[in-house]
């Protein structure tokens, strides 16, 4: 694993941004962070985000995003943890499925919605 120092963290919450997250997002290879929490993204989760090996933590939450999350991204390999409350987004797991995974790899995963 490559130290903390050859590492990326990108923190936008709540910067006003609008739009879609671009694909391109998996080119990001050295990404462990990555917080865009209340901003107003639109569109689906790009699945690319699953091919980024070092992520941690992923935060979402609080966006317009729609569609479901590709199973890729919660079972990267350094995966801790989720928020993607408050977003239409859902998942193709079962939500026994996400609980078992959230406690055999010990992961938060919040898919809370309001309403």
């Amino acid at each position: 694993m490559l130290s903390k120092r050859y590492q990326w963290k990108l923190d936008f919450y709540n910067k006003g941004i609008t739009g879609t997250l671009p694909s391109e997002i998996g080119l990001l290879t050295r990404l462990y962070s990555l917080n865009l929490g209340s901003n107003n993204f639109t569109a689906s989760v790009p699945s690319e985000i699953g091919s980024l090996t070092l992520l941690n933590v992923l935060h979402l939450g609080s966006n317009g995003f729609t569609g479901s999350v590709s199973i890729e991204i919660l079972l990267l390999p350094s995966f801790t943890g989720s928020t993607l409350n408050n977003t239409n987004v859902t998942t193709s797991l079962s939500s026994a499925i996400v609980l078992l995974l959230s406690k055999r790899y010990q992961r938060t995963l919040d898919f809370y919605n309001k309403g």
